[in-house]
Formats: C-alpha cells, sequence, structure tokens
C-alpha cells in the first residue's frame, strides 16, 4: 500500500526537473529528425565548423532543402547564424547546398543586410545566390530520398539477382 500523504498539496508538488534525453526537446516531447537536424546545422553554423556542417548536411541529405533555409524562433536561418559568427567556410557550404540568401529574419534582415549592419563587408559581397545552388540541392534530396526507399524495399532480397532467359519453343506443350 503507498504511504499516505499529509495534504492533497503535496500529489502535486513540483519533480525535480531532469536533463532531457538525447533526440528529446523541453518537456520530454520527442523531436522530430528534421528539428533535430536544424539544431546540428545551426550549432555548427553558430560554432564556424564547416566540416561538421558538411557532414550533418549529407547525413540529411533527403530532407536537405528544410534544413537550409529552416528557421529558428527568431526567423533566423542557418546563413543568418553563420553570417553573425563571421564563418566564411560556413556560409560557402550553405549557398553550396541551396540556402536562399533572400530570406528575413523577425527584424526584416536577410543575411546580406545583416553582414552589412555587422559591418562585415567582405561578408556582405560574399553572399550572393549561386545559380542553379536550390534547384541542385531538390535534385539531390529527391535521389536521397528515392535511394533511401529503395534500399527499404530491397532490404534482405540478395545483393545480385540473376535472371536467367530461354527461348520458348513452338512445340512446347503445357501439361493439363
Amino acid at each position: 500500500m503507498p504511504p499516505l500523504r499529509q495534504s492533497a498539496s503535496d500529489s502535486f508538488a513540483r519533480k525535480p526537473a531532469r536533463a532531457p534525453k538525447a533526440g528529446y526537446g523541453a518537456g520530454g516531447l520527442r523531436k522530430s529528425r528534421l528539428a533535430a537536424a536544424c539544431d546540428e546545422v545551426l550549432q555548427a553554423c553558430g560554432e564556424g565548423d564547416a566540416e561538421a556542417l558538411q557532414r550533418t548536411l549529407a547525413q540529411h541529405a533527403e530532407i536537405l532543402p528544410d534544413i537550409v533555409n529552416a528557421r529558428d524562433d527568431s526567423g533566423w536561418t542557418a546563413l543568418h547564424v553563420a553570417v553573425s559568427w563571421c564563418a566564411e567556410d560556413c556560409i560557402d557550404v550553405l549557398l553550396n547546398t541551396g540556402a536562399n540568401p533572400d530570406i528575413c529574419n523577425h527584424q526584416g534582415q536577410n543575411p546580406h543586410d545583416l553582414a552589412c549592419q555587422l559591418g562585415y563587408a567582405s561578408i556582405a559581397a560574399h553572399i550572393v545566390p549561386i545559380p542553379g545552388a536550390a534547384e541542385a540541392a531538390v535534385r539531390t534530396a529527391h535521389r536521397a530520398q528515392l535511394s533511401a526507399e529503395i534500399r527499404m524495399i530491397t532490404e534482405g532480397f540478395p545483393r545480385s539477382i540473376t535472371i536467367t532467359c530461354c527461348k520458348i519453343s513452338k512445340d512446347l506443350r503445357r501439361p493439363h
């Protein structure tokens, strides 16, 4: 039998806060794959780590266009974060993977405006749309999605399949 409580308020006392498990956000809710990937991208941009950014984008190639143009609560994209930290290598990676330099944050600033405001003239000159990068990123994501679907469908099949064809002669009779 459970121990009796002295008052009803003891039943509703706050429990001590625990650190969330990996893959879980505030309130213990499981993060979506997109949200987790976006967090990884923003963290890599905030640290100016272009290699980690490339690894993360390669891991999540099928949702690439959604990741590089996702916004946080302030309306900032990964490109805004990379500009604010003056991470030129990350800016190059993001632009080459289809990041849209025209997306504005909640203050109405696109990454170019932010670079100008912060006094990063070389970064501001560096942020120009790369023609065809967004379309290439969509094609890459589509290919990655198809590859993932093919892997899922063919899981368990032998790696190589031999198809044997033979010529059917006219004299061949079917058994009754």
